[in-house]
């Protein structure tokens, strides 16, 4: 008949704020537990966690309003996020510089590159604005429409002249015959999304 294996004690240590000493008992299975199992395990109770904090109201941006968002991309430092859809799927973002002109958005590109390719074969685009530093003063406008790209010598030439006017440049100073190659993406916007942190409210949901 087989001897039967008497318990063996291990120490183990382990750091949890304070060191705690356990005593890991593994026994023959054919025992019974209450042979080796002693009463009381000499363990410490690890420290326990403060209780948590009740939640912070949320804080809701407000919009805002048509007049603003207009007065935002003039007063803007003419730099903003485009995004177009690559052929495989994945958007392709890329910042431009812009300008408005009544609701349209305009960006000057260089023709042939992969953002124009995008729209003329996917009109859908965004063009996103944000500026803040922090949760208190957070304010942006994201744009979704449909995009064009302008060639056309002529146009291009009114859009090279809306563009300097709308930077400051004096009218003398205005472009007065198309530049080669000049390329453009107006976007009209179809829907429109904006937050205002700095007047923001908590919400009392």
């Amino acid at each position: 008949m087989a001897s039967r294996t008497p318990c063996q004690f291990f120490e183990v240590k382990c750091t949890h704020d304070v060191q705690l000493d356990i005593k890991v008992i593994i026994q023959d299975s054919r025992r019974s537990p209450s042979a080796c199992w002693p009463d009381k395990l000499d363990v410490a109770e690890p420290p326990r966690p403060d209780p948590i904090s009740p939640l912070l109201p949320c804080v809701m941006p407000r919009k805002l309003s048509d007049e603003k968002i207009e007065a935002y991309l003039d007063d803007h430092p003419s730099w903003a996020i485009l995004s177009t859809i690559d052929q495989d799927g994945f958007p392709h973002t890329v910042p431009l510089g812009y300008f408005r002109l009544g609701r349209d958005i305009i960006m000057g590109v260089r023709d042939g590159t992969r953002k124009v390719a995008n729209a003329e074969r996917n009109p859908n685009v965004s063009i996103l604005l944000e500026d803040g530093s922090s949760m208190a003063d957070i304010r942006g406008v994201l744009f979704q429409g449909h995009a064009r790209i302008v060639r056309e010598p002529r146009e291009t030439l009114q859009l090279a002249i809306e563009g300097a006017r709308a930077r400051g440049v004096p009218e003398t100073e205005w472009p007065t015959a198309p530049r080669p190659g000049a390329t453009y993406i107006r976007m009209t916007p179809v829907r429109t999304v904006s937050w205002d942190y700095a007047t923001s409210t908590p919400d009392q949901a």
